[in-house]
């Protein structure tokens, strides 16, 4: 499947082949074969009940940063210079409000290390099928490329979900690897992350 770009300098849409399909990203890229060391893993939401997340906070080049994990990865980066420690602690811990929570800087440094040190940790994504599909799809953009919400939609299996793929960027909790800030809306604007 191939996506729509919009260029930086022109604002034209071009073809590009960065987006492709979520469904075989997620088998390609977040499904940790048995035994495997190194690999992202994917659970739904309701997998979440019981599920050990260990948080901690870290200076990162974006401010203070709130990261949580679990035994398969990172599943959370949270950003608190605007909002403050408190509420982006809520906030991640509203995403997986089953989930035990557990403080454990020790456990998390050598995964955020390397989140902000160019290197490729661990992730567990934990969200609705539509929602990992459109992880997947956004962690496949190439930095210095964009794409829009209709491009996600369609490489997500359902190019009518353009709102639903839009909820999903919004609620993306792994901000900076998987870079929700590089989806844009058709008319080259930005969405409504946070």
């Amino acid at each position: 499947m191939v996506a729509r770009e919009i260029g930086y300098s022109s604002g034209m849409e071009q073809q590009s082949p960065f987006i492709t399909n979520g469904a075989e990203l997620l088998q390609a890229r977040f499904f940790v074969p048995r035994g495997a060391a190194h690999g992202h893993k994917a659970s739904p939401p309701a997998d979440s009940a019981g599920l050990a997340i260990s948080h901690g906070w870290f200076d990162s080049p974006f401010g203070r940063v709130l990261a949580m994990g679990s035994e398969h990865g990172l599943c959370g980066l949270a950003f608190a210079d605007e909002c403050g420690d408190a509420a982006a602690l809520a906030d991640m811990r509203g995403r997986w409000p089953s989930a035990d929570f557990i403080a454990a800087n020790d456990t998390l440094a050598q995964w955020v290390k390397a989140a902000f040190d160019g290197g490729t940790p661990p992730l567990h994504l934990i969200g609705t099928d539509l929602q990992q599909r459109v992880w997947a799809a956004l962690y496949e953009i190439p930095p210095g490329h964009v794409t829009t919400y209709s491009a996600l939609a369609a490489a997500a299996g359902n190019p009518r979900a353009v709102r639903a793929v839009a909820s999903a960027v919004g609620r993306n909790p792994i901000s900076w690897l998987i870079p929700c800030h590089r989806a844009l809306r058709k008319t080259g604007g930005l969405g409504g992350y946070h």
